[in-house]
C-alpha cells in the first residue's frame, strides 16, 4: 500500500508541472525554518517542527514553486496517558507574490505526504505501564500566507499553513531564513 501511496504522489507532483520546458524552472535557493503546530484535540498542547524549503524558480508572472520537508512532534499528558504525535511532512507548494516578485506579502497552498506516527503510554496502576502505537501515511492539502522580508544580508520569512490532513487539522506557524543560490 505505501508503494503505492508513493507512486501517486510522484505523478501528482510530476503532474502538475509537466509543461516545465515552458516555465522558468531552475533551483533558486534553500530556506531553512523552525516554528510551532497547534494540532486539533486532543493535543492542546504546543508543539515545535523544523524544516527546509527548495526554491524551484517561477511558474508564471509572481507564482513560484516550492518543495519542502517539515518534522513536528508534539506530547500531551492526561490522567496517566502520555501520547506524542509526530509528522514528518514532504511538501510542494506554489506561492504567488502580491509584488509579482519573491518579496513581500504571498498567498499560496499545496499539497503534502504526511507520515504521522502516534505514541500513547498508559500507567496500569500495579499493574505497570503499557506503550500503544501506530504509523500511518496520509495525504493532506494546505492553504497558507506569509511575508518575505530583509534581515539584514538575507531575506527571512514568516508564513501561516493550515494543513488538512485526513480528519487530522493543525496550524503551522514558521520562521525561517532563505538562502539563494
Amino acid at each position: 500500500m505505501k508503494r503505492y501511496s508513493y507512486l501517486i504522489i510522484a505523478l501528482l507532483c510530476i503532474a502538475m508541472f509537466v509543461p516545465a520546458s515552458a516555465q522558468k524552472i531552475e533551483f533558486t535557493g534553500i530556506g531553512a525554518k523552525a516554528g510551532i503546530v497547534l494540532p486539533e484535540s486532543p493535543f492542546d498542547n504546543l508543539g515545535l517542527q523544523f524544516g527546509a524549503n527548495a526554491y524551484l524558480g517561477e511558474l508564471s508572472d509572481g507564482l513560484y514553486w516550492v518543495m519542502g520537508l517539515n518534522y513536528w512532534t508534539v506530547s500531551n499528558d492526561e490522567n496517566g496517558f502520555d501520547q506524542t504525535l509526530s509528522n514528518f511532512q514532504i511538501m510542494e507548494d506554489v506561492h504567488y507574490y502580491l509584488s509579482g516578485k519573491p518579496e513581500g506579502a504571498f498567498v499560496g497552498g499545496g499539497i503534502s505526504y504526511n507520515l504521522l506516527s502516534w505514541e500513547a503510554t498508559v500507567d496500569l496502576g500495579f499493574l505497570g505501564t503499557t506503550t500503544i502505537s501506530t504509523d500511518d501515511s496520509k495525504i493532506g492539502f494546505h492553504p497558507l500566507a506569509g511575508y518575505v522580508f530583509q534581515l539584514g544580508e538575507m531575506n527571512a520569512f514568516v508564513e501561516a499553513k493550515y494543513n488538512l490532513i485526513s480528519n487530522f487539522n493543525t496550524l503551522d506557524v514558521v520562521f525561517g531564513v532563505n538562502f539563494d543560490m
